[in-house]
């Protein structure tokens, strides 16, 4: 008599002939299109666009800016009343180019450069935290699939062994070896298994499409996924990671932000000139063509001790990441001892499943002999196949959590 081993290796054989015959796609297409199809992410890369246009607004606006004035009021008096004519000379005529020129501090507009530049790096590490965020979602729905799969390859052959003894246990029951209800209780336990094979392929199918619309794939048709090959990272660095990027990138802000209060404070000057067409009122206006150049000058003396204030602000702001950054590098220390400790615990269960099912499975063996004989009751033997069942399925969980504890170790470490 067949061995249960070698059913199951055969019906493993016809369930992967019978998956190749679709589409097989990997856990790196699902994170390939999942990061090409991200709204979120193509909206931080427009904001990286927008920051870069800003600093070429900011190079612009050092350059001379020219523009054309012009200016026709006329103040007319009828019998007497009307305006002043001391005060709109009956009215003014203007045409004129004007050109001025800010006369920058060098500093101050390399302190404006930084703020751009900061801008940018910050939002790129935005970016990057976010797809690595996307990625760990799309994993782990990814291992939920493979879940559902791997629950449905342990089905097959129970499904199969199930079937091959239906026609033998018919005709020892015709024969008196076995009670009627014996049997049915076993066509029914048949029943059941089919049943709750094709709920799998429906639940398989829900969680695929749900892994699909993750990723922003426009697919509905029922595909295979390969087993998702990826390991623990060895090592990491907190400095090198990119949430630990952002307190670096935060306080390298806060020190531009301070050179920026203080450069607030330095004096600025616009120097302009212009030519053109300036009468007051028409009269002579043929001889009113000319041309001005000057300089304007501003520098705060009291406002308040709004400087110091600001100095106060940015006090506050650093503070805030200091906290922020403690914290979180303890919490990393935490959550990977945890998740170590998860994975050593589980390894231990997937080494006693193992041991069980090779039990279970020559237990099987065995009963499969005695079913001839009588030696054994139906029930009995589908509570042992049960058995095998919910512990294939067991050590598929703990399989998965496996690479569940993995993903999200790597997730913290990057």
């Amino acid at each position: 008599m067949t061995s249960f081993k070698t059913i199951l290796f055969f019906s493993l054989l016809g369930m992967t002939f019978m998956v190749n015959s679709q589409t097989t796609r990997s856990l790196d297409y699902y994170l390939n299109e999942g990061v090409k199809n991200s709204p979120l992410l193509k909206d931080y890369a427009n904001q990286i666009k927008s920051t870069q246009n800003d600093s070429l607004i900011l190079s612009a606006s050092q350059k001379p800016q020219v523009s054309a004035i012009g200016q026709v009021s006329i103040a007319p008096v009828y019998k007497g009343y009307g305006y002043d004519q001391n005060a709109t000379n009956e009215g003014a005529y203007i045409g004129m180019v004007n050109v001025s020129k800010l006369i920058a501090n060098k500093k101050y507009v390399t302190a404006q450069y930084e703020t751009l530049n900061l801008q940018v790096q910050s939002t790129a590490n935005t970016a990057k935290i976010s797809e690595h965020d996307l990625k760990k979602s799309i994993t782990d729905q990814y291992l939920i699939v493979y879940q559902d799969k791997k629950q449905m390859e342990a089905t097959v052959p129970v499904i199969d062994l199930l079937n091959q003894e239906t026609l033998l246990l018919e005709q020892l029951t015709t024969g008196g070896l076995y009670k009627q209800s014996d049997f049915l209780s076993f066509r029914i336990e048949l029943q059941t298994q089919q049943i709750a094979y094709q709920q799998m392929k429906i639940q398989y199918r829900s969680d695929l499409y749900s892994l699909n619309n993750l990723c922003g794939i426009d697919d509905t048709t029922t595909v295979d996924i390969e087993f998702p090959n990826f390991s623990k990272h060895a090592s990491y660095s907190l400095d090198t990671l990119p949430q630990f990027i952002k307190f670096h990138l935060d306080s390298l802000s806060i020190v531009n932000s301070r050179k920026l209060v203080d450069l607030n404070y330095r004096p600025q000057m616009n120097a302009f000139a212009n030519a053109g067409l300036n009468a007051v009122p028409i009269v002579g206006i043929s001889q009113a063509y000319g041309f001005s150049v000057g300089v304007n000058f501003n520098m705060p003396i009291y406002d308040g001790h709004q400087r110091n204030l600001g100095y106060k602000k940015l006090e506050f702001s650093e503070d805030t990441r200091r906290n922020y950054k403690a914290f979180l590098s303890s919490q990393y220390k935490i959550q990977l001892q945890q998740l170590d400790d998860g994975m050593k615990a589980n390894e231990a269960i997937k080494n006693q499943l193992t041991k069980q099912r090779t039990d279970i499975q020559n237990l099987l063996d065995l009963n499969r002999q005695q079913l001839n004989t009588g030696a054994i009751s139906i029930t009995d033997f589908t509570i042992n196949l049960r058995r095998l069942l919910d512990l294939q399925n067991d050590l598929n969980a703990a399989e998965i959590k496996e690479l569940l504890l993995i993903n999200s170790y790597n997730y913290i470490v990057w």
